[in-house]
């Protein structure tokens, strides 16, 4: 016999189902009109129609008006209120804070960096600076924090040696506590592939071999820091951080009876070359991505000779193309903005 309680449920559940795919729809679409977005959710007409009352009576879209007559009655136009709410992330510095406030279509309103405070702990600069954050922007309605260190999937912080206050450390909760928001820890290395991938999406298509394009959905980001290694895994469009989020882990790697990082300790430029196209050409072979990205502490000429090796070792057309970005700040910022996006996305997903 079905409980009352789980009777009473249902309807609830199916609502927030259909306003996730209605949102959905219009991010991806950018505006539409009910009809429009009836035929793209398979969302019933007349459901549509109330929902996008609420919506609209919420201010979480907007109407932009009517659109161009084609003979009929002129249906009106809506689009997501980009402005409705503020997603701020922050990244974590051994020596700073940088923090940056997006709105929900991730265009930066706000950035700026702040100086760690050797007097006060790295967790109470970080609450004080989240608490005036939102008392100046009160529509903060997610938060997600960057740190050089791994993340377990419930938000505990460990192998973080930058910041030892921080080992096994729940952070997460410890936030979500203090701000009483929505609050997402993740991984440098993991956040710069997220924002990677995001840049490319808005603006980057991949050409398939029949000459096609379509955004890059497997990747690999391999971040170089002196002997220092971390590798950002996408998956069919998805982070992929494993079991207990040590994916991409890859200093750890053996070669012989050493690991890669110390392969690279006193390396020369051929050596370091040699060892980084090793570890590139492992994960090719098991991840077959499209693109590889290296950043961090590297310049054209090393990017070549990796590209070069890795091409030479592997079979004719298997061999992803290859990108430098020696500067990951921006989508590192993107990256925890989008993780952050995908905190306000409460309602169930079907994919």
């Amino acid at each position: 016999m079905t409980s009352t309680r789980e009777m009473t449920g249902k309807p609830t559940l199916i609502k927030e189902v259909n306003i996730g795919l209605i949102k959905d729809a219009l991010a991806r679409m950018g505006q539409a009109t009910r009809v429009e977005l009836s035929r793209k959710t398979g969302i019933s007409q007349p459901t549509v129609n109330v929902l996008m009352k609420e919506l609209t009576e919420k201010g979480e879209v907007l109407s932009l008006g009517n659109a161009n007559s084609t003979g009929g009655r002129r249906a009106e136009v809506y689009t997501l209120n980009g402005k409705r709410y503020h997603i701020v992330s922050v990244i974590v510095r051994q020596d700073a804070l940088e923090y940056c406030i997006f709105d929900l279509q991730l265009q930066k309103e706000v950035q700026r960096k702040i100086t760690r405070e050797d007097k006060i702990s790295y967790t109470d600069q970080l609450v004080s600076l989240l608490r005036e954050i939102i008392r100046k922007t009160p529509d903060v309605r997610a938060v997600c924090v960057g740190v050089p260190g791994a993340v377990s999937d419930y938000g505990e912080v460990f192998a973080i040696p930058q910041i030892p206050e921080w080992e096994q450390f729940a952070l997460q909760s410890y936030l979500e506590e203090e701000c009483a928001l929505q609050v997402k820890v993740i991984n440098d290395i993991n956040a710069i592939a997220m924002g990677y991938l995001t840049s490319e999406m808005l603006t980057i298509s991949f050409r398939q071999e029949d000459g096609s394009r379509h955004p890059v959905r497997n990747l690999i980001y391999l971040h170089i820091e002196g002997t220092g290694l971390g590798a950002g895994i996408i998956i069919d469009g998805k982070l992929y951080s494993g079991c207990r989020s040590f994916a991409g882990e890859v200093g750890f790697m053996q070669i012989g009876e050493e690991s890669m990082e110390q392969l690279l300790m006193g390396a020369d430029d051929v050596q370091r070359a040699g060892v980084l196209s090793k570890v590139l050409i492992n994960m090719i072979c098991v991840l077959n991505p499209e693109k590889v990205v290296l950043g961090g502490n590297v310049d054209i000429s090393l990017v070549s000779a990796i590209q070069k090796q890795c091409s030479a070792c592997l079979p004719d057309g298997v061999a992803p193309d290859f990108a430098m970005l020696p500067d990951s700040g921006e989508q590192y910022f993107m990256g925890l903005g989008q993780t952050g996006l995908g905190l306000l996305d409460h309602q169930v997903r079907l994919n």
